[in-house]
């Protein structure tokens, strides 16, 4: 018997599907939408963030600021992006990409 066996077998049993709830390969929406419903929310309650920012920017036609706060945000989604497809790859031994 393992050390800690009936604590991290299940665990480790657990975490590839509810990784895969969070945005694993091929099941995006997740953090998609929570960038998306950001600028959404943040327009409706007159919150400031960088949705509000954006949608702003857009209206007063400031292009370079909507253009950064775009990059910004497509840059923040590759990452978590990236985040979660290496997680997934640390999580389940059997996933190999290359």
């Amino acid at each position: 018997r393992e050390p800690g066996g009936l604590v991290l077998g299940p665990l480790q049993a657990l975490a590839a599907p509810l990784q895969g709830l969070m945005g694993a390969p091929g099941l995006r929406p997740r953090p998609a939408g929570l960038l998306g419903g950001a600028v959404f929310t943040e327009t409706v309650f007159a919150w400031p963030g960088v949705g509000r920012m954006l949608v702003d920017a857009l209206l007063a036609r400031d292009l370079p600021l909507a253009q950064g706060s775009v990059l910004v945000v497509s840059l923040l989604f590759i990452l978590v992006n990236l985040a979660v497809d290496l997680s997934y790859a640390a999580i389940n031994p059997k996933v190999r990409y290359g």
